[in-house]
C-alpha cells in the first residue's frame, strides 16, 4: 500500500473529530437533527482548518442511509462514496480552475438532474473568491433558487472578494484558526499512534510554525519524521524549521540588553553560518521581546504570553534587565526592519544595523519625570517660595513712616516675582518693564528705575492703564495700595545692553551658509530708462538695493523681549 501524508491519514470523518470548529459544528448539526437544511454554505478562514473537511462531513450527514443525521455512519456506501471521492452526486469544484462563466453555465445543466441515488445533489466550491464577476452573476439566479434536494457549499480564504450578492444568499461561517493548546494535543494523539518519540518542546515550535493551520501543523510533522525517522531531535527540529537555536537567541538578547553593539556581528554571522533564515530570526527576536513587554504592562500576564520552548521564569530574568521603553524602541526596530527585508537584495545588512541600534537604545524618562526636572530647575534658578513669601510678610508688616527692610537684592528677588504676576495679567508691560530696577520700595510707594537709553520702557508708566495693572498686582501682593512712579538712573539696562543681548541672540540663530560666487566681467551695470522731458530719453545706471547683513524677523523680537503676539 502507497504511503499516505498525516494530513490525509488524520482528516477528520465526523464534526466531533474537527479541530477547534465547536461554534460551526455545532450549528450544523443542531440543523441536520431539527432538518432545517440551508440551500447555500459559505465557509471562509485560514488554510488548512478543516473547510473543505467540514463540507465533505456535512455531504455525508446529508446523504448517508440514516441521513439526514449529524452523526454520518461512514460505513454505508453513499458515505464510502464520499470519503473515497468518486459519488456522482457529490461533486467538488476547484473555482480557480473552473472560474469563466463556460464552467458555470455547466454547473447550472448539472443542477437539472436529480440525484442519481443519493437523497442531494451537493456542489462544493473550492476557492470560490478566484471567480470572474460574471461567473459570480450567473450563479446568483441558481444560488437564490436552485432546483429542490440540490445543495451548494462555498469554501474560501478570502471571503472579501466574494461579491455581496452572493454573500447575502448563502449562511456564512468563520472558520477560526486552531489555538495552541488545540493543534498541541492533536500533534501528540498523531505521534502516539505512529509511535515516533518527540519531545514537547519540539512540539511546540512544530504548533508555533504552524500559525493556527492544523494541516499545516502535520505536514511539517511530516516533515521532520521523513529527515529524523522515528527519532526526533529538538536540534534536528530547529535545523528543518529553520529556527535559530534557543541559546543562541538568548545571546543576542544579552549583547541587546547589555549594549554590547560589538557581539552583534559575530552572532549574526554565526546565525548565517547555521544557515538559519534571518526573517524566521527576527520574528523569534519580536516574540520574545513582545512577552516581556506582555510580563511588564499586563495585570495577568499569564493569560496572554506566548511561551513555546521557554519558560516564564526564564523570560522574566531577561525582562528584569531592561525598561519598558527600551523594549517598546526595539520591538519597533524589529518590526520595521522585518518588512523591509522582503524587498531588499541585502537583508543581512539591514538587520546587522537594526540591530546595532538596538544595543544602542536608551531609556526614555516619562512625562511625570520630565515635569519633575523642569519644576526642579525652576526652583533652582528662581528664588524659593518660602523665600518670597518671607519677604512678602516683612514689607506686608511694614508701618507707615518706617524705613525700608529689605535689601537691593532681596528688592530685586520680590521685582522678579511681581513681574510674573504681571506677564500673567499683560505680556507686553512685563517686556518693557523688565528693563526697569527696583530703587526702593516704601510703605505707600514703589519707585523703579530706567536708563536714560531706556526711554521708550518708560514711556510705558506714562500710561495711566499701564500704572493701574501695575499698582493692582502690588495690591494684591503686599495688601495695601502702593503708588507707581519711575525714574531715571545709569544703573538700569541700557541701549548698550540691550543691544548686546540682541546681538547674542542673532548670533545663536542657525543659518544657511551663503558661498561667495565670483563675479564676471562683462558689460556695464544694467541700464534704465527714465524720462527726463519730453524731447526723449536719459538712460541712468541702476543703483544696488541695501542688504542687511543679518535679517532679524518678528519671532527674533518676540523673543529678545520675551513677548507675545497678541493678534
Amino acid at each position: 500500500m502507497t504511503y499516505q501524508v498525516l494530513a490525509r491519514k488524520w482528516r477528520p470523518q465526523t464534526f466531533e473529530s474537527v479541530v477547534g470548529q465547536e461554534h460551526i459544528t455545532d450549528v450544523l448539526k443542531n440543523s441536520l437533527a431539527s432538518g432545517r437544511i440551508h440551500h447555500g454554505y459559505l465557509f471562509n478562514g485560514i488554510r488548512g482548518i478543516g473547510k473543505t473537511t467540514t463540507a465533505r462531513i456535512l455531504a455525508k450527514a446529508l446523504n448517508c442511509v440514516h441521513g439526514p443525521t449529524p452523526t454520518p455512519c461512514n460505513q454505508c456506501e453513499f458515505c464510502r462514496e464520499i470519503i473515497d471521492g468518486y459519488s456522482l452526486d457529490v461533486e467538488e469544484i476547484d473555482g480557480a480552475s473552473n472560474r469563466g462563466v463556460g464552467e458555470v453555465r455547466v454547473l447550472q445543466e448539472n443542477t437539472n438532474y436529480a440525484p442519481s441515488r443519493s437523497r442531494y445533489k451537493i456542489f462544493i466550491i473550492d476557492e470560490v473568491h478566484m471567480l470572474t464577476t460574471e461567473a459570480f452573476n450567473a450563479l446568483l439566479k441558481t444560488l437564490e433558487e436552485p432546483p429542490p434536494n440540490v445543495v451548494f457549499i462555498l469554501a474560501t480564504t478570502e471571503p472579501w472578494k466574494i461579491p455581496p450578492t452572493i454573500l447575502s444568499r448563502c449562511q456564512q461561517f468563520t472558520f477560526k484558526p486552531g489555538s495552541a493548546a488545540q493543534i498541541m494535543a492533536l500533534l501528540k494523539k498523531v505521534v502516539a499512534h505512529e509511535e515516533i518519540a518527540i519531545s514537547d518542546d519540539s512540539l511546540a515550535l512544530l504548533v508555533k510554525s504552524a500559525g493556527g493551520s492544523v494541516r499545516d501543523g502535520e505536514n511539517l510533522l511530516d516533515q521532520v519524521i521523513g529527515f529524523c525517522g522515528n527519532q526526533v531531535r529538538d536540534l534536528d527540529v530547529r535545523y528543518v524549521l529553520g529556527i535559530p537555536d534557543r541559546q543562541l537567541l538568548w545571546e543576542f538578547v544579552t549583547a541587546l540588553f547589555t549594549h554590547q553593539s560589538s557581539q552583534i556581528f559575530s552572532l549574526l554571522d554565526r546565525l548565517v553560518n547555521q544557515g538559519y533564515h534571518l526573517r524566521f530570526f527576527c520574528m523569534e527576536l519580536m516574540e520574545r521581546i513582545r512577552n516581556m513587554i506582555v510580563l511588564k504592562v499586563a495585570v495577568q500576564p499569564d493569560a496572554y504570553l506566548s511561551l513555546f520552548d521557554y519558560n516564564r521564569a526564564e523570560l522574566a530574568r531577561y525582562a528584569s534587565q531592561i525598561s519598558l521603553s527600551e523594549l517598546q524602541q526595539m520591538y519597533w526596530i524589529l518590526a520595521q526592519v522585518e518588512q523591509e527585508m522582503k524587498f531588499s537584495p541585502h537583508p543581512r545588512y539591514l538587520l546587522e544595523f537594526a540591530l546595532v541600534r538596538m544595543a544602542n537604545v536608551q531609556a526614555l524618562d516619562s512625562l511625570e519625570e520630565i515635569s519633575a526636572q523642569l519644576q526642579q530647575i525652576q526652583t533652582e534658578i528662581r528664588p524659593s517660595a518660602g523665600k518670597i513669601a518671607e519677604l512678602v510678610e516683612r514689607v506686608q508688616t511694614e508701618t507707615e513712616g518706617q524705613m525700608p527692610t529689605l535689601s537691593a537684592t532681596e528688592l530685586q528677588q520680590l521685582w522678579e516675582d511681581v513681574l510674573l504676576r504681571v506677564k500673567d495679567v499683560r505680556p507686553p508691560l512685563a517686556a518693557r518693564l523688565k528693563q526697569a530696577i527696583p530703587v526702593h520700595l516704601t510703605y505707600d510707594e514703589f519707585l523703579l528705575g530706567f536708563h536714560p537709553d531706556a526711554e521708550f520702557s518708560r514711556q510705558a508708566l506714562d500710561d495711566a492703564k499701564n500704572r493701574d495693572i501695575l499698582a493692582g498686582v502690588l495690591r494684591e501682593y503686599i495688601g495695601r495700595p502702593v503708588r507707581v512712579a519711575a525714574t531715571t538712573t545709569e544703573t538700569g539696562v541700557s541701549f548698550e545692553a540691550i543691544r548686546k543681548i540682541h546681538d547674542e541672540v542673532v548670533a545663536a540663530i542657525p543659518r544657511p551658509e551663503i558661498k561667495a560666487q565670483q563675479v564676471k566681467s562683462g558689460p556695464p551695470p544694467t541700464e534704465r530708462r527714465s524720462r527726463k522731458n519730453n524731447d526723449g530719453w536719459q538712460a541712468r545706471a541702476s543703483t544696488p538695493r541695501y542688504k542687511p547683513q543679518i535679517q532679524v524677523t518678528v519671532q527674533d523680537v518676540v523673543k529678545l523681549f520675551d513677548g507675545e503676539i497678541e493678534k
